[in-house]
């Protein structure tokens, strides 16, 4: 299973997310007990991934320049 989380600003290139069949069941369980779809899982945990990302790459650049 596969799902695209489509965040505004995200490079699409890195958008697509390959679930396992273990993921895939725990983000549907995650999803059922939200009351909203595995896609919108899928884009919350892509949008928290990619906020930490940002944030790890700005500390990065900071600890080169030092």
């Amino acid at each position: 299973d596969g799902a695209v989380a489509e965040i505004p600003g995200m490079n699409p290139h890195g958008a697509a997310v390959s679930l396992s069949k273990n993921e895939t069941r725990e983000y549907d369980a995650i999803a059922e007990d939200s009351g909203v779809s595995r896609a919108q899982i899928v884009r919350q945990l892509a949008a928290e991934g990619l906020v930490a990302r940002v944030a790890a790459d700005r500390v990065n650049a900071k600890s080169k320049l030092e």
